[in-house]
């Protein structure tokens, strides 16, 4: 877990600007040999492979910033926090800091890269990808005394804008950056005033009507009734 706090001193990022791509790496594994100290034969221990790989490289352009270290001795960097889901999906999982073994930091070049695994990515799949910069530093909170989670203080720039990579030919697209999920207006007609039994003012008129009939009907028998009885 990260929790964001304001730290006065540190300077907010700016909203990150990145590219995607796909890249396919192959290596071939030359095979191992030893020679049979009986036979004198040589002996094949492990054979000949063909591995062949499937990234996804993000490229992040930097931003100018130097580290410091602040007057409370913690140590300032500027991190990248690189999100992804699936297109249809409403779900972000931060990758950055899964594959990083801590969060990427900026890098000292122009741009600062970052290859993720996608051997197991279907190759009709659509990913969304979206990324934000962070400045300041991280400490552990312990909860007891052995478990302990990173805690971020400093200032956190908004979410880039959401670039959409397609698995089967590399095409990226871009669309606007969202925190909230959307949300679809809606459509279900607005029902008529009821009362408290569900019933609709114009249904309630008709049963009124209808009882007023009935009481009335009812009246008038009973009223018979005693006539012929006290005859």
């Amino acid at each position: 877990m990260v929790e964001s706090a304001f730290a006065q001193s540190v300077p907010k990022p700016s909203v990150p600007e990145f590219t995607l791509k796909i890249v396919h790496r192959s290596y071939d594994h030359p095979a191992i040999y030893k020679i049979d100290p009986y036979t004198g034969e040589n002996v094949t221990i492990v054979q000949e492979k063909h591995d062949e790989s499937t990234e996804i490289v993000a490229t992040i352009k930097n931003q100018p910033f130097t580290p410091y270290e602040d007057s409370d001795g913690n140590w300032i960097e500027l991190y990248y926090n690189v999100q992804s889901k699936g297109h249809f999906g409403d779900s972000w999982n931060t990758i950055s800091y899964l594959y990083d073994n801590g969060w990427l930091t900026q890098s000292d070049s122009d741009y600062t890269t970052r290859s993720f695994p996608a051997n197991s990515t279907p190759t009709n799949a659509q990913v969304d990808f979206r990324v934000q910069a962070m400045i300041g530093y991280f400490h552990d909170v312990y909860y007891g005394l052995t478990v302990s989670t990173l805690e971020f203080v400093g200032e956190t720039s908004d979410w880039s804008n959401i670039l959409t990579l397609r698995m089967s030919d590399g095409t990226v697209t871009q669309s606007p950056s969202s925190s909230s999920p959307t949300t679809t207006p809606d459509q279900t007609p607005t029902p008529s005033p009821t009362n408290y039994t569900g019933v609709g003012l114009a249904e309630t008129e008709i049963i009124l009507i209808v009882a007023i009939a009935v009481a009335g009907i009812g009246a008038g028998l009973g009223l018979l009734g005693y006539s012929i009885k006290r005859k």
